[in-house]
């Protein structure tokens, strides 16, 4: 049966470390490098980059076999892109935890965050053969647009959702 996932932020440095963690774990996951991400670069300074003021990091929990107490096995992270326009990286989870949600409530989180933080659109590149993730960016809204960024994969596709602020910050 799936579940609503547990989301949670990513606020101290035992968070980010395990936010690293699943980071690490996602890219090692990958059949091509992230070289021309600066992708180290990242790693070290994680909650600088996906922290406050201009970003955030997310944390999938769950509590289900086989996991035997509540573990992060998933992460997104949501950072500045450009003026008004943030950008979701780092969207995984763990492939023992697949299927129950986990995914998409990542991507809401994002979205929320994004939105929280005044961007206007959220943009976001991936490759053709992460399937599951973009029939979840596209169930969300997102749709394809031209290469925003660099990525020299010939299957690189590149998403966006443009942002309305929440019915209680619109002006009237």
């Amino acid at each position: 049966m799936r579940r609503a996932a547990f989301i949670s932020r990513a606020e101290t440095d035992s968070e980010f470390a395990d936010f690293g963690v699943l980071v690490r774990e996602y890219v090692a996951s990958l059949s091509f490098p992230l070289d021309f991400q600066d992708f180290e670069g990242e790693l070290r300074d994680l909650s600088q980059i996906f922290g406050p003021p201009s970003g955030a990091a997310f944390l999938a929990i769950d509590d289900q076999p086989p996991f035997p107490a509540p573990t992060p096995v998933g992460c997104s992270g949501v950072r500045r892109f450009d003026d008004g326009v943030a950008e979701l990286k780092r969207m995984y989870v763990q492939p023992a935890a697949r299927g129950r949600g986990h995914g998409q409530a990542l991507c809401v989180a994002a979205i929320d965050a994004a939105r929280e933080l005044g961007y206007s659109s959220i943009r976001l590149d991936t490759v053709a053969e992460l399937t599951a993730a973009a029939g979840i960016y596209t169930s969300l809204g997102f749709v394809l647009i031209p290469p925003y960024r660099e990525n020299p994969f010939e299957s690189a596709r590149y998403y966006e959702l443009r942002l309305e602020p929440d019915e209680d910050e619109r002006v009237n």
